[in-house]
Protein backbone atom coordinates (compact mmCIF):
# COMPACT_ATOMS: atom_id res chain seq x y z
CA UNK A 1 0.00 0.00 0.00
CA UNK A 2 0.88 3.67 -1.11
CA UNK A 3 1.35 6.46 1.17
CA UNK A 4 -2.19 8.77 2.34
CA UNK A 5 -3.57 10.36 -0.14
CA UNK A 6 -4.07 13.51 1.44
CA UNK A 7 -0.60 14.11 4.07
CA UNK A 8 -2.12 14.82 7.66
CA UNK A 9 -0.63 18.26 7.85
CA UNK A 10 -2.96 18.85 4.54
CA UNK A 11 -6.59 17.98 6.32
CA UNK A 12 -9.32 20.39 6.25
CA UNK A 13 -11.85 21.18 7.81
CA UNK A 14 -15.17 19.83 6.18
CA UNK A 15 -18.95 19.90 5.94
CA UNK A 16 -20.81 17.14 3.80
CA UNK A 17 -23.81 17.31 2.40
CA UNK A 18 -26.13 14.30 1.84
CA UNK A 19 -28.93 13.23 -0.55
CA UNK A 20 -29.86 10.02 1.19
CA UNK A 21 -31.92 9.85 3.71
CA UNK A 22 -33.28 7.19 6.28
CA UNK A 23 -36.43 9.29 6.48
CA UNK A 24 -37.14 6.98 3.57
CA UNK A 25 -38.38 4.16 5.87
CA UNK A 26 -40.35 5.78 8.14
CA UNK A 27 -42.27 7.25 5.25
CA UNK A 28 -43.09 3.84 4.16
CA UNK A 29 -43.93 2.48 7.53
CA UNK A 30 -46.89 5.27 7.58
CA UNK A 31 -48.15 4.72 4.00
CA UNK A 32 -48.47 1.78 3.70
CA UNK A 33 -51.27 -0.68 5.17
CA UNK A 34 -50.55 -3.52 6.95
CA UNK A 35 -50.87 -5.40 4.39
CA UNK A 36 -48.50 -3.88 2.11
CA UNK A 37 -46.25 -3.67 4.48
CA UNK A 38 -46.16 -7.58 4.09
CA UNK A 39 -46.00 -7.78 0.72
CA UNK A 40 -43.24 -4.93 0.91
CA UNK A 41 -41.08 -7.35 3.65
CA UNK A 42 -41.20 -9.82 0.75
CA UNK A 43 -39.30 -7.57 -1.53
CA UNK A 44 -35.49 -7.36 -2.23
CA UNK A 45 -35.62 -4.17 0.40
CA UNK A 46 -37.99 -5.72 3.21
CA UNK A 47 -35.60 -6.02 5.27
CA UNK A 48 -34.73 -2.36 5.66
CA UNK A 49 -38.25 -2.09 7.49
CA UNK A 50 -36.58 -3.36 10.28
CA UNK A 51 -33.27 -0.74 10.62
CA UNK A 52 -33.02 1.73 13.51
CA UNK A 53 -33.08 4.95 13.55
CA UNK A 54 -29.93 6.29 12.36
CA UNK A 55 -28.42 9.46 12.04
CA UNK A 56 -25.72 10.26 9.58
CA UNK A 57 -22.49 11.65 10.71
CA UNK A 58 -20.65 13.62 8.22
CA UNK A 59 -17.58 13.95 10.72
CA UNK A 60 -16.87 10.10 11.43
CA UNK A 61 -17.40 9.62 7.44
CA UNK A 62 -14.72 12.66 6.94
CA UNK A 63 -11.98 11.23 9.65
CA UNK A 64 -12.34 7.75 7.44
CA UNK A 65 -12.59 9.46 3.93
CA UNK A 66 -9.21 11.55 5.06
CA UNK A 67 -7.17 8.69 5.92
CA UNK A 68 -7.65 6.80 2.13
CA UNK A 69 -4.31 5.59 0.89
CA UNK A 70 -3.14 5.37 -2.43
CA UNK A 71 -3.49 1.74 -4.25
CA UNK A 72 -3.90 0.22 -7.52
CA UNK A 73 -7.54 -1.58 -6.97
CA UNK A 74 -9.91 0.89 -8.25
CA UNK A 75 -12.41 -0.76 -7.25
CA UNK A 76 -11.96 -0.81 -3.80
CA UNK A 77 -10.99 1.92 -1.30
CA UNK A 78 -7.80 1.24 1.55
CA UNK A 79 -8.00 3.28 5.08
CA UNK A 80 -4.88 3.63 7.25
CA UNK A 81 -6.64 3.61 10.63
CA UNK A 82 -4.12 3.94 13.09
CA UNK A 83 -0.89 2.40 11.68
CA UNK A 84 -3.61 -0.79 10.23
CA UNK A 85 -4.76 -0.64 6.56
CA UNK A 86 -7.92 -1.93 6.26
CA UNK A 87 -10.14 -2.25 3.21
CA UNK A 88 -14.04 -1.35 2.29
CA UNK A 89 -14.94 -3.47 -0.91
CA UNK A 90 -17.86 -5.16 -2.39
CA UNK A 91 -17.66 -8.00 0.02
CA UNK A 92 -17.69 -5.43 3.13
CA UNK A 93 -20.78 -3.79 1.18
CA UNK A 94 -22.90 -7.01 0.80
CA UNK A 95 -21.92 -8.01 4.65
CA UNK A 96 -23.09 -4.86 5.99
CA UNK A 97 -26.44 -3.88 4.16
CA UNK A 98 -28.17 -7.32 2.58
CA UNK A 99 -27.54 -6.68 -0.89
CA UNK A 100 -27.57 -8.53 -3.84
CA UNK A 101 -24.39 -8.39 -4.90
CA UNK A 102 -24.38 -10.42 -7.65
CA UNK A 103 -23.15 -9.80 -11.74
CA UNK A 104 -25.34 -7.57 -12.88
CA UNK A 105 -27.33 -9.75 -15.99
CA UNK A 106 -27.75 -8.92 -19.34
CA UNK A 107 -31.21 -8.20 -19.87
CA UNK A 108 -32.94 -9.04 -22.51
CA UNK A 109 -34.82 -5.79 -23.67
CA UNK A 110 -38.00 -8.08 -25.02
CA UNK A 111 -38.38 -9.48 -21.33
CA UNK A 112 -38.57 -5.54 -20.15
CA UNK A 113 -40.39 -4.39 -22.76
CA UNK A 114 -43.41 -1.92 -22.35
CA UNK A 115 -44.38 0.92 -20.33
CA UNK A 116 -47.11 0.32 -18.38
CA UNK A 117 -45.88 1.30 -14.87
CA UNK A 118 -43.86 4.20 -16.21
CA UNK A 119 -46.98 5.77 -18.30
CA UNK A 120 -49.14 5.28 -15.55
CA UNK A 121 -47.53 7.72 -13.57
CA UNK A 122 -45.02 8.80 -14.78
CA UNK A 123 -46.48 9.81 -18.58
CA UNK A 124 -43.94 13.03 -19.58
CA UNK A 125 -41.37 10.07 -18.87
CA UNK A 126 -38.76 12.52 -17.31
CA UNK A 127 -38.61 11.15 -13.93
CA UNK A 128 -36.55 13.21 -11.03
CA UNK A 129 -35.97 11.66 -7.67
CA UNK A 130 -38.47 14.87 -6.88
CA UNK A 131 -41.20 13.48 -8.84
CA UNK A 132 -40.61 10.32 -7.41
CA UNK A 133 -41.03 11.26 -4.03
CA UNK A 134 -44.00 13.27 -4.62
CA UNK A 135 -46.11 10.33 -6.93
CA UNK A 136 -44.84 8.44 -3.86
CA UNK A 137 -47.07 10.56 -1.15
CA UNK A 138 -49.71 11.86 -3.23
CA UNK A 139 -50.79 8.07 -4.38
CA UNK A 140 -54.24 6.77 -2.22
CA UNK A 141 -52.98 3.44 -1.90
CA UNK A 142 -55.79 2.13 -3.52
CA UNK A 143 -53.94 -0.99 -5.74
CA UNK A 144 -51.50 -2.73 -2.87
CA UNK A 145 -49.33 -3.88 -5.64
CA UNK A 146 -48.88 -0.55 -7.10
CA UNK A 147 -48.17 1.15 -4.17
CA UNK A 148 -45.67 -1.72 -2.66
CA UNK A 149 -43.80 -0.39 -6.36
CA UNK A 150 -43.89 3.08 -6.12
CA UNK A 151 -42.67 2.16 -2.24
CA UNK A 152 -39.97 0.41 -3.97
CA UNK A 153 -39.04 2.81 -6.20
CA UNK A 154 -39.29 5.09 -3.54
CA UNK A 155 -36.33 3.55 -1.49
CA UNK A 156 -34.28 2.65 -4.48
CA UNK A 157 -34.21 6.54 -5.71
CA UNK A 158 -34.14 8.44 -2.82
CA UNK A 159 -31.94 6.29 -0.36
CA UNK A 160 -29.78 3.95 -2.13
CA UNK A 161 -28.90 5.73 -5.41
CA UNK A 162 -30.22 9.26 -3.26
CA UNK A 163 -28.65 12.30 -5.52
CA UNK A 164 -29.77 16.14 -6.25
CA UNK A 165 -33.26 16.20 -6.32
CA UNK A 166 -33.26 17.63 -9.99
CA UNK A 167 -31.09 15.14 -11.43
CA UNK A 168 -33.30 12.53 -13.35
CA UNK A 169 -33.12 8.81 -12.44
CA UNK A 170 -33.03 5.63 -14.49
CA UNK A 171 -35.64 5.25 -16.42
CA UNK A 172 -35.25 1.42 -16.93
CA UNK A 173 -35.57 1.39 -13.09
CA UNK A 174 -38.73 2.21 -13.56
CA UNK A 175 -39.62 -0.17 -16.75
CA UNK A 176 -38.04 -3.52 -13.99
CA UNK A 177 -40.90 -3.13 -12.14
CA UNK A 178 -43.28 -4.08 -14.83
CA UNK A 179 -42.22 -7.72 -13.97
CA UNK A 180 -41.50 -8.02 -9.69
CA UNK A 181 -39.25 -10.79 -10.19
CA UNK A 182 -36.53 -9.69 -12.66
CA UNK A 183 -36.77 -5.94 -9.96
CA UNK A 184 -36.35 -8.42 -6.64
CA UNK A 185 -33.76 -10.54 -7.93
CA UNK A 186 -31.65 -7.70 -9.57
CA UNK A 187 -28.45 -6.83 -8.15
CA UNK A 188 -29.18 -3.72 -6.84
CA UNK A 189 -26.49 -3.99 -4.24
CA UNK A 190 -23.88 -3.84 -6.73
CA UNK A 191 -25.21 -0.87 -8.64
CA UNK A 192 -25.72 0.74 -5.65
CA UNK A 193 -22.03 -0.14 -3.98
CA UNK A 194 -20.76 1.01 -7.86
CA UNK A 195 -22.19 4.90 -7.39
CA UNK A 196 -21.67 5.24 -4.11
CA UNK A 197 -18.17 4.34 -4.33
CA UNK A 198 -17.17 6.55 -7.50
CA UNK A 199 -18.65 9.63 -5.00
CA UNK A 200 -16.60 8.86 -2.06
CA UNK A 201 -13.11 7.96 -4.22
CA UNK A 202 -14.02 12.10 -5.36
CA UNK A 203 -15.23 13.34 -2.55
CA UNK A 204 -11.39 14.78 -1.36
CA UNK A 205 -10.24 15.15 -4.94
CA UNK A 206 -8.23 18.47 -5.02
CA UNK A 207 -9.77 19.25 -2.06
CA UNK A 208 -7.14 20.83 -0.34
CA UNK A 209 -5.87 23.10 -3.04
CA UNK A 210 -9.70 24.65 -4.04
CA UNK A 211 -9.68 24.83 -0.08
CA UNK A 212 -6.32 26.99 -0.40
CA UNK A 213 -7.67 29.20 -3.28
CA UNK A 214 -10.76 30.03 -1.76
CA UNK A 215 -9.10 31.06 1.28
CA UNK A 216 -5.99 33.42 -0.10
CA UNK A 217 -9.56 34.74 -1.84
CA UNK A 218 -11.49 35.30 1.36
CA UNK A 219 -9.43 34.68 4.79
CA UNK A 220 -12.88 33.61 6.62
CA UNK A 221 -12.81 30.26 4.44
CA UNK A 222 -12.74 27.91 7.23
CA UNK A 223 -14.71 24.79 5.60
CA UNK A 224 -14.90 23.04 2.31
CA UNK A 225 -18.67 21.68 2.29
CA UNK A 226 -18.42 18.55 -0.73
CA UNK A 227 -21.71 16.10 -1.46
CA UNK A 228 -22.45 12.42 -1.02
CA UNK A 229 -24.60 11.14 -3.24
CA UNK A 230 -25.51 6.94 -3.11
CA UNK A 231 -25.76 5.38 0.29
CA UNK A 232 -22.74 6.79 2.39
CA UNK A 233 -24.28 5.04 5.25
CA UNK A 234 -22.59 1.77 4.32
CA UNK A 235 -18.92 3.51 5.01
CA UNK A 236 -20.12 4.43 8.57
CA UNK A 237 -21.50 1.11 9.64
CA UNK A 238 -18.11 0.21 8.10
CA UNK A 239 -16.85 2.65 10.48
CA UNK A 240 -18.48 1.16 13.73
CA UNK A 241 -17.96 -2.67 13.03
CA UNK A 242 -14.14 -2.08 11.71
CA UNK A 243 -13.13 0.32 15.21
CA UNK A 244 -15.07 -0.94 18.01
CA UNK A 245 -14.33 2.58 20.21
CA UNK A 246 -16.12 4.49 17.40
CA UNK A 247 -19.22 2.49 17.48
CA UNK A 248 -19.09 2.19 21.33
CA UNK A 249 -18.56 5.95 22.07
CA UNK A 250 -21.20 7.25 19.08
CA UNK A 251 -23.78 4.49 18.57
CA UNK A 252 -25.27 1.64 20.35
CA UNK A 253 -25.19 -1.63 19.11
CA UNK A 254 -28.60 -3.37 19.06
CA UNK A 255 -28.22 -7.25 18.33
CA UNK A 256 -26.53 -9.30 16.44
CA UNK A 257 -28.51 -9.81 13.29
CA UNK A 258 -27.85 -10.26 9.54
CA UNK A 259 -27.46 -8.19 7.51
CA UNK A 260 -25.08 -6.13 9.76
CA UNK A 261 -26.66 -2.70 9.20
CA UNK A 262 -29.68 -3.55 11.22
CA UNK A 263 -27.83 -4.10 14.25
CA UNK A 264 -26.98 -0.03 14.41
CA UNK A 265 -28.53 2.92 16.01
CA UNK A 266 -27.48 6.19 15.73
CA UNK A 267 -29.34 9.81 16.98
CA UNK A 268 -25.93 11.53 18.08
CA UNK A 269 -23.58 13.54 15.93
CA UNK A 270 -20.12 14.09 17.30
CA UNK A 271 -17.67 16.77 16.25
CA UNK A 272 -14.15 16.44 14.43
CA UNK A 273 -12.18 17.04 17.29
CA UNK A 274 -13.79 15.08 19.65
CA UNK A 275 -13.91 12.38 17.36
CA UNK A 276 -10.08 12.59 17.06
CA UNK A 277 -9.54 12.92 20.82
CA UNK A 278 -11.49 9.99 21.98
CA UNK A 279 -10.47 7.70 19.38
CA UNK A 280 -7.94 8.47 16.61
CA UNK A 281 -5.25 9.93 19.64
CA UNK A 282 -5.19 7.36 21.81
CA UNK A 283 -2.67 5.55 22.25
CA UNK A 284 -3.68 1.86 21.63
CA UNK A 285 -6.94 1.92 18.98
CA UNK A 286 -8.74 -1.98 18.43
CA UNK A 287 -9.18 -2.67 14.86
CA UNK A 288 -11.24 -5.28 13.33
CA UNK A 289 -11.03 -6.89 10.42
CA UNK A 290 -14.60 -7.76 8.56
CA UNK A 291 -14.62 -11.30 8.16
CA UNK A 292 -18.23 -13.01 7.52
CA UNK A 293 -19.53 -15.64 10.22
CA UNK A 294 -19.93 -19.35 8.85
CA UNK A 295 -24.12 -18.57 9.11
CA UNK A 296 -23.27 -15.26 6.77
CA UNK A 297 -21.40 -17.25 4.21
CA UNK A 298 -24.30 -18.78 3.28
CA UNK A 299 -26.16 -16.24 2.81
CA UNK A 300 -27.48 -15.29 -0.74
CA UNK A 301 -26.23 -11.47 -0.43
CA UNK A 302 -22.74 -12.70 0.05
CA UNK A 303 -22.85 -14.87 -3.31
CA UNK A 304 -20.36 -12.14 -4.74
CA UNK A 305 -19.29 -12.52 -8.79
CA UNK A 306 -16.29 -11.85 -10.10
CA UNK A 307 -17.36 -8.88 -12.23
CA UNK A 308 -17.70 -5.83 -10.91
CA UNK A 309 -19.57 -2.48 -12.35
CA UNK A 310 -18.84 0.71 -11.35
CA UNK A 311 -21.15 3.44 -12.27
CA UNK A 312 -18.72 7.01 -11.45
CA UNK A 313 -20.92 10.28 -11.68
CA UNK A 314 -19.02 11.52 -14.57
CA UNK A 315 -18.21 8.79 -16.74
CA UNK A 316 -21.61 6.58 -16.43
CA UNK A 317 -20.96 2.54 -16.72
CA UNK A 318 -17.39 1.08 -16.51
CA UNK A 319 -17.04 -2.16 -16.85
CA UNK A 320 -13.99 -4.86 -15.39
CA UNK A 321 -13.34 -8.38 -16.96
CA UNK A 322 -12.44 -9.98 -13.00
CA UNK A 323 -12.18 -9.00 -9.71
CA UNK A 324 -8.67 -7.73 -8.61
CA UNK A 325 -7.17 -9.10 -5.68
CA UNK A 326 -6.14 -6.81 -2.57
CA UNK A 327 -2.98 -5.74 -2.31
CA UNK A 328 -1.82 -6.96 0.86
CA UNK A 329 -4.03 -9.93 2.00
CA UNK A 330 -6.22 -9.92 4.09
CA UNK A 331 -4.43 -12.63 5.91
CA UNK A 332 -1.81 -10.60 7.19
CA UNK A 333 -3.98 -9.32 10.00
CA UNK A 334 -5.13 -10.75 12.47
CA UNK A 335 -8.83 -10.33 13.54
CA UNK A 336 -8.52 -8.10 16.25
CA UNK A 337 -5.20 -6.21 16.96
CA UNK A 338 -4.31 -2.79 18.96
CA UNK A 339 -2.44 -0.33 16.99
CA UNK A 340 -0.58 2.12 17.93
CA UNK A 341 -1.42 6.02 16.05
CA UNK A 342 1.04 6.73 13.28
CA UNK A 343 1.21 10.43 13.73
CA UNK A 344 0.74 12.54 15.88
CA UNK A 345 -3.03 14.24 16.55
CA UNK A 346 -3.74 17.14 14.22
CA UNK A 347 -6.82 18.31 15.86
CA UNK A 348 -5.15 21.31 16.98
CA UNK A 349 -5.04 22.51 13.49
CA UNK A 350 -9.33 22.63 13.73
CA UNK A 351 -10.95 25.54 15.91
CA UNK A 352 -14.22 24.23 17.27
CA UNK A 353 -17.10 26.49 17.69
CA UNK A 354 -20.03 24.78 19.30
CA UNK A 355 -18.50 24.30 22.85
CA UNK A 356 -21.81 22.35 23.80
CA UNK A 357 -21.43 19.73 21.12
CA UNK A 358 -17.83 19.28 22.83
CA UNK A 359 -19.21 19.25 26.40
CA UNK A 360 -21.97 16.76 25.31
CA UNK A 361 -19.44 14.57 23.68
CA UNK A 362 -17.65 14.61 27.07
CA UNK A 363 -20.59 13.61 29.17
CA UNK A 364 -21.46 10.79 26.74
CA UNK A 365 -18.17 9.06 26.88
CA UNK A 366 -18.41 9.21 30.90
CA UNK A 367 -21.82 7.89 30.20
CA UNK A 368 -20.33 5.04 28.31
CA UNK A 369 -17.64 4.50 30.49
CA UNK A 370 -20.06 4.25 33.41
CA UNK A 371 -21.87 1.58 31.92
CA UNK A 372 -19.20 -0.89 32.86
CA UNK A 373 -19.57 -0.29 36.61
CA UNK A 374 -23.43 -0.15 36.61
CA UNK A 375 -23.71 -3.65 38.17
CA UNK A 376 -21.53 -2.90 40.85
CA UNK A 377 -23.11 0.44 41.65
CA UNK A 378 -26.79 -1.62 41.70
CA UNK A 379 -25.44 -3.57 44.35
CA UNK A 380 -24.39 -0.95 46.50
CA UNK A 381 -27.58 0.43 46.12
CA UNK A 382 -29.15 -2.41 47.60
CA UNK A 383 -26.46 -3.05 50.36
CA UNK A 384 -27.61 0.61 51.09
CA UNK A 385 -31.75 0.08 50.94
CA UNK A 386 -30.84 -2.65 53.27
CA UNK A 387 -29.16 -0.47 55.78
CA UNK A 388 -31.57 2.17 55.51
CA UNK A 389 -34.32 -0.21 56.54
CA UNK A 390 -32.06 -1.57 59.25
CA UNK A 391 -31.38 2.17 60.40
CA UNK A 392 -35.00 2.99 60.50
CA UNK A 393 -36.01 0.29 63.00
CA UNK A 394 -32.99 1.47 65.28
CA UNK A 395 -34.63 5.38 64.85
CA UNK A 396 -38.11 3.59 65.52
CA UNK A 397 -37.42 2.28 68.45
CA UNK A 398 -35.25 5.03 69.91
CA UNK A 399 -38.65 7.60 69.29
CA UNK A 400 -40.76 5.03 71.22
CA UNK A 401 -38.29 4.65 74.43
CA UNK A 402 -38.43 8.58 74.56
CA UNK A 403 -42.06 8.69 74.09
CA UNK A 404 -41.87 6.32 77.43
CA UNK A 405 -39.28 8.26 79.12
CA UNK A 406 -41.49 11.75 78.48
CA UNK A 407 -45.23 9.85 79.34
CA UNK A 408 -43.39 8.64 82.80
CA UNK A 409 -42.15 12.09 83.13
CA UNK A 410 -45.66 14.01 82.99
CA UNK A 411 -47.17 11.11 84.90
CA UNK A 412 -44.41 12.04 87.70
CA UNK A 413 -44.95 15.51 87.61
CA UNK A 414 -48.83 14.91 88.35
CA UNK A 415 -48.15 12.89 90.87
CA UNK A 416 -45.97 15.63 92.44
CA UNK A 417 -48.94 18.23 92.27
CA UNK A 418 -51.45 18.64 95.38
CA UNK A 419 -54.21 16.87 94.75
CA UNK A 420 -57.11 19.74 95.49
CA UNK A 421 -55.01 21.90 93.03
CA UNK A 422 -54.75 19.10 90.33
CA UNK A 423 -58.58 18.17 90.41
CA UNK A 424 -59.92 21.99 90.73
CA UNK A 425 -57.41 23.32 87.92
CA UNK A 426 -58.52 20.04 85.60
CA UNK A 427 -62.21 21.03 86.30
CA UNK A 428 -61.83 24.84 85.86
CA UNK A 429 -60.12 23.81 82.81
CA UNK A 430 -63.12 21.73 81.88
CA UNK A 431 -65.67 23.81 82.54
CA UNK A 432 -63.99 27.17 80.23
CA UNK A 433 -65.22 27.95 77.28
CA UNK A 434 -62.99 27.62 73.92
CA UNK A 435 -64.06 31.48 73.14
CA UNK A 436 -64.18 33.80 76.05
CA UNK A 437 -62.62 37.56 76.82
CA UNK A 438 -60.00 38.82 79.08
CA UNK A 439 -62.81 39.94 81.71
CA UNK A 440 -64.45 36.52 82.34
CA UNK A 441 -60.64 34.41 81.91
CA UNK A 442 -59.72 36.57 84.89
CA UNK A 443 -63.16 35.90 86.78
CA UNK A 444 -62.99 32.09 86.56
CA UNK A 445 -59.61 32.38 87.52
CA UNK A 446 -60.33 34.45 90.68
CA UNK A 447 -62.85 31.87 91.48
CA UNK A 448 -61.07 28.53 91.25
CA UNK A 449 -58.29 30.63 93.42
CA UNK A 450 -61.13 31.53 96.30
CA UNK A 451 -62.16 27.91 96.45
CA UNK A 452 -58.90 26.67 96.34
CA UNK A 453 -58.00 29.16 99.63
CA UNK A 454 -61.07 28.31 100.86
CA UNK A 455 -60.30 24.06 100.84
CA UNK A 456 -56.89 24.89 102.21
CA UNK A 457 -57.39 26.96 104.93
CA UNK A 458 -60.00 24.62 106.35
CA UNK A 459 -57.11 21.49 105.97
CA UNK A 460 -54.93 23.92 107.63
CA UNK A 461 -56.88 24.31 110.85
CA UNK A 462 -57.80 21.27 110.88
CA UNK A 463 -53.85 20.22 111.27
CA UNK A 464 -53.33 23.03 113.49
CA UNK A 465 -56.05 21.60 116.16
CA UNK A 466 -54.11 18.50 115.90
CA UNK A 467 -50.63 20.51 116.76
CA UNK A 468 -51.83 23.26 118.51
CA UNK A 469 -49.36 22.65 121.59
CA UNK A 470 -45.98 22.82 119.21
CA UNK A 471 -47.38 25.69 117.49
CA UNK A 472 -48.41 27.92 120.74
CA UNK A 473 -44.37 26.69 122.21
CA UNK A 474 -42.79 27.12 119.05
CA UNK A 475 -44.59 29.23 116.54
CA UNK A 476 -42.72 29.75 113.16
CA UNK A 477 -41.32 33.48 113.01
CA UNK A 478 -41.73 33.11 108.42
CA UNK A 479 -45.48 31.96 108.88
CA UNK A 480 -46.43 34.17 111.58
CA UNK A 481 -45.36 37.57 109.62
CA UNK A 482 -47.57 36.14 106.08
CA UNK A 483 -50.70 37.29 105.16
CA UNK A 484 -53.03 35.60 102.81
CA UNK A 485 -54.81 38.25 100.33
CA UNK A 486 -58.06 37.64 99.62
CA UNK A 487 -57.43 37.22 95.65
CA UNK A 488 -54.31 36.73 94.09
CA UNK A 489 -53.31 35.78 91.13
CA UNK A 490 -51.08 32.81 92.57
CA UNK A 491 -51.77 29.75 95.17
CA UNK A 492 -49.34 30.71 97.75
CA UNK A 493 -46.88 27.99 99.30
CA UNK A 494 -47.49 26.35 101.89
CA UNK A 495 -44.59 25.85 104.20
CA UNK A 496 -45.10 22.18 105.17
CA UNK A 497 -45.14 21.10 109.28
CA UNK A 498 -46.70 24.71 110.03
CA UNK A 499 -49.64 27.02 110.51
CA UNK A 500 -50.53 29.30 108.15
CA UNK A 501 -53.00 32.62 109.06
Amino acid sequence: MGDLKINEEDWIKSKIILYSSYEVIQKIKNKLTSKQLEMFRKTCFGHFLDVSEFQFSGQIVHHILLREVEQPNVEEMWFDICGAQLRFSIKEFALITGLNCSECPKVNRGETSGNGFLEKYFPSKKVSRELVDRVFDSYDGSNDEDCVKLAQLHLLENMLLAKEKQKLVDLEHVRLLDHPDIFNNYPWGRVCYSYTLGFLQRALENRVSKFRERQRRNPDHHCETYHLAGFPYVLQVWAYESIPQLGKLYAEKTGSNMPRILNWGDTYQPNWKRIQKSVFARDKVEVVVLNPTKLEKKADYMKIGKAVTIRTPDKGYLTTASHVKAVVPRSEYENRIEYRPQRGSSADQFDIKQEFSSFRDEMREVMISLKEEIGEINYKLTSLDVDRVEMGKKLTNVVNALYDIESELKSGENDSMPDNRRSNNGDAAAEMPKETNNDEMVQQVENVEEQSLDKTEDHQSQQGHKEKGLCETNPSPVNSSVKVPEKQNENPPIAKGSEQH
